[in-house]
């Protein structure tokens, strides 16, 4: 694993691999320096978080065969994917290292895509209603509300939801919604 840091125009270049690890995937890393990522050992796919001063803890979900951070926040919590039973799920790991699986309701497939420092979740989701299945947003709030949503028609192939802060009055954080600007151009009826 290759991790390049710059101040201004000077770098730091840190290498590390996960211990037993036959490949270390570093995915992404907060503002504190933390990085969270997935390793293969032993042809399992399994997540880790290194913390700034070096500090390497492994993880799985528990039953999973795979599991796969995607995004991490400002205060360490990790969300991703796993695969248990041949389906795809989410999960959000804390940073004590509770981890919470869930999956939107009727979803045969869940992928999160990013954290918040709020903790508010954005991802996608496949259902099977027939002819096939389709693939919807969601955002999953921290105390485990979902609100789903569909895209307009698209033009073009839509990238997976993130999220913006939406602030209140106040000038506090008053929501999260799904940012969907980069989906391409609705497509005009005829």
């Amino acid at each position: 694993m290759l991790v390049l840091v710059s101040a201004s125009f000077a770098a730091t270049i840190t290498t590390f691999d996960v211990p037993g690890a036959t490949n270390t995937y570093g995915a992404v890393i907060n503002d504190g320096g933390t990085i969270a990522g997935s390793y293969i050992e032993g042809g399992t796919t399994r997540g880790f978080v290194r913390d700034a001063d070096g500090t390497i803890v492994t993880f799985d979900v528990p039953g999973s065969t795979s599991t796969e951070p995607s995004s991490i926040n400002k205060g360490g919590t990790i969300t991703g994917l796993y695969v248990e039973g041949g389906t795809t799920n989410g999960f959000v790991r804390d940073a004590d290292g509770t981890i919470v699986t869930f999956d939107p309701s009727g979803s045969i497939n869940t992928y999160d895509d990013s954290i918040n420092n709020g903790g508010t979740i954005a991802g996608i989701y496949e259902d099977d209603i027939p002819p096939a299945y389709t693939i919807h947003g969601f955002v999953r709030e921290p105390h485990g509300t979902f609100v789903t949503f569909d895209p307009p028609a698209l033009k073009v192939p839509c990238p997976m939801p993130s999220i913006r802060a939406v602030p209140s009055r106040d000038g506090t954080l008053g929501s999260a919604v799904p940012n969907m600007a980069s989906c391409g151009s609705r497509e005009e009826d005829s």
